[in-house]
């Protein structure tokens, strides 16, 4: 399994993937910004090797450099909705809207 994570913390990165890697997930993929990210995908898919499954944060920049969005998570499963992907996402944020741990799957 091919996994690409949307996280700018590296603290969190490091947690989720110690928690792949226990599962036996070892292709763990990091980025910090959907721009990037979105390449990734495009890259991986041009070369015949897509990720199988998409982990993101809620908060992160949109383009690297940028200050971070609340929402880029949403609009990155927005865009990805929007672009006929079919690469399954887990929403995975330490604070939601009403500031409680959060996790969510879009299958």
């Amino acid at each position: 399994m091919k996994v690409l994570n949307f996280e700018d913390s590296v603290y969190k990165a490091n947690a989720i993937r110690k928690v792949l890697n226990q599962c036996g997930v070892a292709k763990i993929e990091l980025v910090s910004n959907v721009e990037d990210g979105l390449q990734m995908l495009k890259n991986a898919e041009d070369t015949g090797d897509p990720f199988d499954l998409i982990i993101t944060d809620m908060h992160y920049p949109m383009k690297q450099g940028a200050v971070s969005d609340t929402e880029a998570g949403e609009k990155l499963v927005q865009l990805l909705q929007e672009q006929g992907k079919q690469t399954k996402v887990i929403v995975c944020s330490s604070r939601n809207k009403i500031g409680r741990a959060s996790c969510r799957e879009r299958v």
